[in-house]
């Protein structure tokens, strides 16, 4: 009979390392990991013009920063378009903090890609933006600087987490507006503002140099009053740069149809519309049928995959904020000089930061705790079912169409537990977030009101249907103009 000692397996250097030495032989295996040399920093553009901007009059909250960035270029697509960035987006040289104490003193020393595409094609950068804490809101009140509040009525939000980006298109010289969306937080925003909000296909835009959230539901945004602008905008901003592996996992981009528009309305999302959204969306609905659009229902209901968003959402953002995020194939950039300051900021921090942060950190902490990894794993396979839903619900139509928020903008909110706040700023994003998990592009388009605060319809095409969706959102802005139903700046 073998003896215990002699079943048990041997591991390499036992003999070299005794019980007493294993402090110092994992000391060993540290410093062999730690061993490489430091990540390589964000680029910067090489010809680039700063000059310091006086603040302007700024009634929404909607800016943290003015600033004046350009590239030493008279000509681009872009020449002589003012854009804002929201304060997740890396501009070398300027402060960086996402709305949150946790980086008030993190300063970028290079350029986020979009950012340097965008100098790159003549823009110039007017503004940074205000955003929810860390982007972990919807509802655009959970901001170190304060609320933004709508354009249209201060008593009421200009939704989240972008909300600054949206309400500075509202402000003298921005033209264009640079959010992120990880659950719906550039379309809620444009719905809200009466602006379009595009979530580009999963991929279209590297996400280097911005501020993450979860790997598979970070999407760069863009915000415009025009979608044909919207349109010259990710003409720039498309395409690998050779240091985000998640781009272009489904090929190149799809050849626009011919013959008429066919629109497949999900019936479900109408269901727990308030009553103001659902009626303005099918006066909309049947507005467009009388234009020659072909509208039908569809059954289909991402509620039906269940809370597929949160499941990766939850464990998800706290691999980022470990620095940890899944592995991509293809090339990746790690940000070093960013995870060391928020990693520090969040735990020096952590009491100052918003609720919606804190009960997400300390979910993720107890889904750790009790069985690492499950719900993010029942999170990857579900998207992959959601995903096939959605192509099936597309099939043999064009675009996809709910509302974008189920309901109007929030009002600002006064003596809100921190359970109320944090629930209001996640349950306006039902109808978005499924759509950050499939990767489909997806457009929120000002429905056209002549009273009242502004409501949006989201369109969803296939992957890389980006294009067509802007055409089609520039057919419906041209038919409403020929009515004289839109908002005026």
């Amino acid at each position: 009979m073998m003896s215990r000692d002699s079943r048990e397996p041997s591991l390499p250097c036992a003999e070299r390392h005794s019980r007493d030495g294993d402090g110092a032989f994992v000391e060993e295996l540290c410093e062999a990991a730690a061993a490489l040399p430091p990540a390589p920093l964000l680029p910067r553009t090489v010809t680039r013009v700063r000059a310091e901007a006086a603040p302007q009059k700024d009634p929404y909250n909607a800016v943290v920063r003015w600033v004046d960035v350009s590239a030493d270029a008279d000509s681009g697509a872009l020449a002589g378009i003012g854009v804002s960035l929201k304060d997740s987006v890396a501009i070398g040289g300027i402060p960086l903090t996402a709305g949150s104490a946790a980086l008030q003193r993190f300063i970028p020393s290079g350029d986020a890609t979009v950012t340097r595409r965008l100098l790159e094609a003549g823009a110039s950068i007017r503004a940074v933006t205000n955003m929810d804490d860390l982007a972990f809101s919807g509802a655009g009140d959970t901001s170190y600087y304060g609320p933004v509040r709508n354009p249209h009525d201060p008593a009421v939000l200009a939704g989240g987490s972008s909300g600054g980006a949206a309400a500075s298109l509202f402000l003298d010289g921005i033209d264009v507006a640079i959010g992120t969306d990880q659950g719906g937080s550039v379309r809620l925003p444009a719905a809200w503002t009466g602006v379009y909000g595009l979530k580009p296909t999963f991929g279209r835009i590297p996400y280097t140099g911005v501020v993450g959230m979860e790997a598979r539901l970070d999407h760069i945004g863009i915000l415009a009053r025009s979608p044909e602008l919207m349109g010259r905008v990710l003409a720039v901003l498309d395409g690998p740069d050779g240091l985000d592996g998640r781009q272009a996992p489904w090929g190149r981009p799809l050849p626009a149809a011919s013959g008429p528009v066919t629109v497949r309305v999900v019936t479900a999302s109408l269901l727990h519309a308030e009553d103001r959204t659902r009626a303005l969306l099918e006066r909309a609905l049947r507005t467009w049928s009388d234009g020659g659009v072909i509208v039908e229902p569809t059954s289909f209901d991402p509620a039906d995959h269940g809370p597929v968003p949160a499941a990766l959402f939850i464990e998800g953002a706290l691999a980022t904020l470990r620095g940890t995020s899944a592995p991509w194939t293809g090339p990746a950039f790690y940000w070093e000089e960013l995870q060391q300051h928020l990693s520090r900021g969040v735990a020096d921090h952590i009491h100052r930061l918003s609720p919606s942060f804190r009960f997400a950190l300390a979910a993720a902490e107890e889904l750790q705790r009790r069985e690492p990894g499950r719900a993010y794993g029942r999170g990857l396979a579900a998207r992959t079912r959601l995903i096939a839903a959605v192509d099936a619900a597309l099939e043999g139509a064009d675009f996809l169409v709910l509302p974008t928020a189920p309901c109007g903008a929030l009002p600002v909110g006064e003596g809100l537990s921190d359970i109320e706040r944090t629930t209001r700023g996640w349950g306006v994003l039902g109808n978005t977030g499924p759509f950050n998990v499939t990767g489909h592009p997806a457009l929120s388009v000002p429905v056209a009101v002549s009273t009242g605060l502004p409501v949006g319809a989201m369109l969803v095409g296939r992957h890389n249907a980006d294009e067509e969706l802007l055409r089609f959102a520039q057919r419906l802005a041209s038919a409403d103009q020929q009515a004289g139903c839109h908002f005026e700046r």
